[in-house]
């Protein structure tokens, strides 16, 4: 199913009711949501374990419902990143990781997302990068500002951590690449979580997305706009988009 083994597009979230009508059939069983979901798209954002860690047996429940090539790209626990503010990383981690290890060989991209006024702190992101465990994916969200500098940049060159291009409402985060991947959210494009994208900015996207291919770069990129399953419509769009990119 999942023939572009380079490009990843889904959404931030599968689980949503006010996409009954929208993307799922009217009245659909909640339990099927992520079944149905994967036959549209092969890959989604897991976000609920931003608030709370999914256990074990429900992972291993969601890894046996997709197909084989799918992969789920994992939003780290506020734990890490909101209470601890990355001190002491090799506690605050240990259960997060040994949690996601139940996606097994559909894991992909691990996400931290760091708070609003929370500032630049080198030794701290160093710290915190040396302990992070090896052979996975890492990408970093700053939504605090003072984190757009070259310090924190040539550190995630340094230990091949993505930073995270993301578009919220009228601002456009830096295009830092420091890694060999790309990780996109597009937030919604009036403000968090709302606002559907025109075909205009769609078309930049894609064509955002292939200057990235072109430079040999895997991407991932998911749509946080759930309002109305706006997310939805603005990532099979993509998709299509891209594919004809691809057929010209």
């Amino acid at each position: 199913m999942c023939q572009k083994k380079l490009i990843h597009i889904g959404t931030s979230g599968w689980h949503y009711k006010h996409w009954l009508g929208a993307f799922y059939p009217v009245n659909f069983a909640e339990k099927n949501y992520l079944k149905y979901y994967s036959a549209h798209f092969c890959t989604v954002e897991v976000n609920n374990s931003f608030y709370h860690l999914p256990q074990e047996n429900t992972i291993i429940q969601w890894k046996d419902t997709v197909p084989e090539d799918f992969i789920f790209a994992v939003k780290a626990s506020r734990f890490i990143t909101h209470m601890k503010k990355l001190i002491d990383p090799e506690k605050s981690i240990a259960l997060f990781f040994e949690r996601i290890k139940a996606f097994d060989n559909k894991l992909g991209p691990i996400l931290f997302q760091l708070p609003p006024r929370f500032g630049f702190n080198q030794e701290r992101l160093r710290s915190f990068l040396k302990a992070l465990p090896e052979g996975y994916k890492y990408v970093l969200e700053f939504r605090d500002p003072s984190w757009f500098n070259s310090q924190a940049y040539d550190l995630m060159k340094e230990y091949n951590v993505a930073f995270c291009i993301y578009k919220l409402g009228n601002f456009q985060s830096p295009g830092e690449i420091t890694s060999d991947f790309i990780y996109i959210r597009y937030h919604g494009s009036v403000a968090l979580g709302a606002g559907l994208y025109n075909k205009e900015e769609i078309i930049r996207f894609a064509n955002d997305i292939k200057g990235y291919l072109e430079q040999g770069k895997e991407v991932f990129a998911y749509f946080n706009n759930d309002q109305a399953g706006f997310a939805v419509q603005n990532a099979i769009e993509l998709n299509q988009i891209l594919n004809n990119l691809d057929s010209k």
